[in-house]
This record gives C-alpha cells, sequence and structure tokens, in this order.
C-alpha cells in the first residue's frame, strides 16, 4: 500500500491576553505541548518579553499547496477558538510566522512521537477536552464550531463596543443551538404536544359534549390540532425548550426582550437607540450561550472544563465580570 504524503504547515505565535495584549502563561511546562483537534502545540516557551508557541497541522496532500494552506490556517483558527473557550483568561494568539512544506506520512509519525509532552493539570484538562470534541459526530462537530465561533467573534465585537453585532453573534449561536435542538427532540415534542392535545379534547368531549371519547373518530381532529400548534414553534419558543433543560430558574422575560431586538435589528435593519438595552442584552446572550454549550455538547458545565491561565493583573469585559449561575448542574 502507498504511503500517505502531507502539506506541513507550521505557525508560530506570540500568545498574550487578549484585552490588553499583556503577557499571558498558559501554566503547562516549558517546550512542551499538547493536541486539539488536530493541532498539535509545543515548544511553548518564554522570558522577560514575549511568550510563543508553535501550532503544526497536516493535510493530505490531494490538493495543491495554496488550498492546503488556507485549510491548515482555517484548521488552526478554529483550534484557537475552540481553545480559547474554555481557557479561564481569554487569549490572543498573535501570528508572526509560517511556513509550509511537504513531508512522508513516516515523517509526520516521527514528529508526532517526537512532540515533548510534559504531564501537568492543564494538560490532562486539555486531553480531556479534546477527547470530548473527538466523541462528537460530524453534524454535531460543525454546529459546535458555529457556535464556536459566534461566540469568539461575539467577545471581539463586545471588546470594540460594537455591542449590537456583538449581540447578533451570541444570539446566533444561541438560536443554533436550539435549532439543533428541536430536531433532534422532534419526535418527543411531537409526542408531547399530541398527548396535551388528546388530554384537552378528551375534556372537551368528556365535560362539555357529555359524550364518550373515541379516538379513532376524533383521530383527524388531533392531527391537525398538532400540526398547527407543532408549525408555530418558532424561534422564540424553540428557545425557551431548549433552554428550559439547562436554567435554573425563570428567564422568560429575558429570552422574550433578546428575540425583540433581535427581531427589530433583523426587520429593520436599526440600531437599538438606548445603549444600555443593547448592552444588556449582549451580556444576557454572551452569559446564556457560554455556559448552554458545554452542557449541550459535553453534558457538563464549563467550571469543570475551564482551564487555568495566569496573568499579574487580570482584566476582563463587563459581560465575563458579570455571569450569573443560571444552569443546572
Amino acid at each position: 500500500m502507498k504511503n500517505k504524503n502531507y502539506w506541513k504547515l507550521t505557525g508560530r505565535y506570540k500568545i498574550k491576553d487578549f484585552y490588553d495584549k499583556d503577557l499571558l502563561y498558559l501554566k503547562i511546562k516549558r517546550l512542551s505541548g499538547f493536541e486539539l483537534n488536530n493541532c498539535f502545540f509545543y515548544n511553548y516557551n518564554w522570558d522577560d518579553y514575549n511568550i510563543k508557541i508553535d501550532i503544526t497541522v497536516f493535510w493530505e496532500e490531494e490538493c495543491n499547496q495554496a488550498i492546503a494552506e488556507n485549510n491548515c490556517e482555517e484548521l488552526i483558527n478554529q483550534s484557537i477558538n475552540i481553545l480559547n473557550y474554555v481557557f479561564s483568561e481569554k487569549v490572543f494568539f498573535d501570528f508572526y510566522e509560517s511556513n509550509i512544506c511537504k513531508c512522508t506520512d513516516i515523517e509526520r509519525k516521527e514528529f508526532i512521537s517526537q512532540l515533548h509532552i510534559s504531564k501537568s493539570t492543564n494538560y490532562y484538562k486539555i486531553k480531556q477536552y479534546n477527547n470530548l470534541i473527538s466523541n462528537l459526530d460530524n453534524k454535531n462537530l460543525r454546529i459546535f464550531y458555529s457556535c464556536i465561533n459566534y461566540y469568539n467573534r461575539g467577545l471581539q465585537l463586545y471588546k470594540l463596543s460594537i455591542y449590537e453585532e456583538a449581540f447578533l453573534c451570541f444570539f446566533k449561536g444561541i438560536e443554533l443551538l436550539a435549532n439543533s435542538y428541536i430536531e433532534k427532540e422532534e419526535l418527543n415534542i411531537k409526542d408531547k404536544i399530541e398527548k396535551k392535545c388528546k388530554d384537552a379534547l378528551e375534556y372537551i368531549v368528556n365535560s362539555i359534549y357529555i359524550e364518550e371519547f373515541d379516538s379513532k373518530y376524533h383521530e383527524e381532529l388531533i392531527n391537525k390540532f398538532k400540526r398547527t400548534v407543532w408549525k408555530h414553534i418558532d424561534t422564540k419558543r424553540k428557545i425557551k425548550l431548549l433552554l428550559a433543560q439547562y436554567i435554573k430558574n425563570d428567564i422568560t422575560d429575558k429570552i422574550n426582550t433578546m428575540v425583540r431586538i433581535r427581531n427589530k435589528m433583523v426587520a429593520h435593519g436599526s440600531i437599538i437607540s438606548r445603549r444600555d438595552e443593547i448592552i444588556k442584552a449582549s451580556d444576557t446572550s454572551f452569559i446564556i450561550l457560554e455556559g448552554i454549550l458545554s452542557l449541550y455538547f459535553f453534558g457538563q458545565p464549563l467550571k469543570k472544563l475551564l482551564i487555568k491561565t495566569n496573568k499579574k493583573e487580570s482584566t476582563k469585559l463587563s459581560i465575563e465580570v458579570n455571569r450569573r449561575f443560571l444552569f443546572k448542574i
């Protein structure tokens, strides 16, 4: 069997704090690394002025260099976004150089086997996180990627005080999860609707018509009512059905406000005149998206996945400082 050949792209990055570009330490051993999302992070090192890390990706040689380079860069950026979600302090990977070359499968395996892995608390937490991501099927993985991208893009926009666009990013992530949940639970939800419809109709027939309920005779009416109810499960109701699985307390008013603002922005293309209202909606949507991502995909709260970083003076956005513990554990 012919050995596979690969494109090997290595990017080099300086690691900085997401907000003020100060030094931020990953709390892993010097010159060590880890694997995440088919990317290899290694040669982690620092001095008084910089913290650096290399990231290498392999791509099968079936495509030309330009396509391979683009695919590798996308995978690295995706992996950085995925990693940023579980860091206790948000991180900025400042790219400064890269190179791409061809290699054989033997050379790829040798590279992987020679990586310096120094086992630490953060190494094991990243490994656990990588295993959880690896266990997602292709469909859920694509949804996870999209939600993570909305999450990170929203943070970047919020940092720039572009609150309307930040809110829309966070909201789109929640909406994507809600649509995914409804699709996955469609049969169960329809069964519940049917049961409630049947109970209501049975009550009407028994108490008002003073007749015995005949399920065969009334089946057509039940099905019509069920289809009508299902058709009216709009975005707001989808989000409520999703969050009901995870939220401790009633946040109906917050959901209603988010959907109202989103509908106004989409329908009219207008910027919300009250700055405090859009900031509050951004805060709420961020808290919900961040909290629900790990619960929906991995079945555990984010605080169990958090990977601690080290920075002398912590800087956070208001949305991170003002997190609320809304979610079931």
